[in-house]
């Protein structure tokens, strides 16, 4: 009996307070030996029970179109992030989020513990679960990659390959010795409205956005750690882009768009960009003079360790 006691901890313990969860746990090991809880206990740790996740998921169901983007982005990228930065992200890609996650904390689908997003594990694998949808092992086909083993995957497609499944990427290499992947096709991947590429100084990741142009319709890009020395070629006006971060070593002249002739303007003249950071640009006086006022709705600009 002693076993059993402590093998129904821990599955009181994996629910996590979950009634559904606890109640497909307990009918699935009800007159089942103790041999079978030990394994059945086993196996949920590695793999989630889908019974589980189809009755979590009836809560999903119940949120409005935005309530649920919201709920997919913060489950997928802003677990264990700070709140406000991960606020601040939401609000560009146009969830408003103040009100939003609100409501999904008065569901508790997520909680808010000392200023950083958390929820239960089994919430979390049920929201990864939605977007892995039909096609677990096709990254290409979902609407959020997080995990960079499946960025190889989808670098690999052809050129002329449609993406538009993709909305949102966050991937970072920082293992040592870690090979990065090609390009990713961004210009096929009509939908994107964020991208967050974070590589390593030491180890330094190609830019996603080298040999190819970003969707018109990003709004959030944020290159760090060594993947930001070259941005695309091309047209540069991007209208929805809000948040521009983390950028470093890039000299204006590089990245200017056939619109606009000079070093010093900047490219984003039509954009709503309201948060820019040109840290480490290496920029002088005549670079910025006439290439910041033109940014009508810009909150934030960061020009620390640069010439002046």
């Amino acid at each position: 009996m002693k076993d059993y006691e402590q093998l129904s901890k821990e599955v009181v313990s994996y629910a996590g307070g979950l009634p559904l969860a606890l109640t497909v746990l307990v009918s699935s090991l009800c007159d089942k030996n103790i041999h079978h809880w030990k394994s059945a206990l086993a196996r949920l740790k590695v793999i989630p029970d889908n019974e589980i996740l189809v009755k979590l998921k009836i809560s999903f169901d119940g949120l409005t179109e935005v309530q649920k983007d919201l709920f997919l982005d913060i489950a997928c990228f802003f677990r264990w992030k700070k709140k406000d930065r991960a606020m601040e992200i939401l609000d560009a890609c146009g969830f408003h989020p103040v009100i939003g996650v609100e409501e999904l904390r008065q569901k508790a689908l997520i909680t808010i513990s000392n200023g950083r997003f958390d929820m239960h594990d089994l919430v979390q694998e049920m929201a990864r679960y939605i977007v892995r949808g039909e096609h677990p092992r096709n990254p290409e086909k979902h609407s959020r990659v997080w995990k960079k083993e499946d960025v190889p995957t989808i670098c690999a497609m052809d050129a002329t390959t449609e993406l538009d499944k993709i909305e949102a990427i966050q991937v970072k290499y920082s293992q040592v010795h870690e090979e990065p992947p090609p390009s990713l096709i961004v210009a096929n991947m009509r939908n994107l409205r964020y991208i967050q590429w974070e590589g390593d100084p030491k180890n330094p990741s190609a830019s996603p956005l080298v040999n190819n142009s970003p969707p018109i319709g990003l709004c959030c890009l944020i290159l760090s750690r060594g993947s930001e020395d070259k941005l695309w070629n091309g047209n540069k006006v991007l209208r929805n882009l809000k948040i521009m971060d983390n950028l470093r070593h890039i000299h204006l002249d590089n990245i200017g768009d056939t619109q606009v002739k000079k070093p010093g303007e900047l490219w984003f003249f039509r954009s709503d960009l309201r948060k820019l950071d040109l840290n480490r640009c290496d920029l002088g006086d005549e670079d910025v003079s006439s290439a910041v006022w033109v940014l009508l709705n810009l909150e934030e600009l960061n020009l620390s360790h640069n010439k002046f």
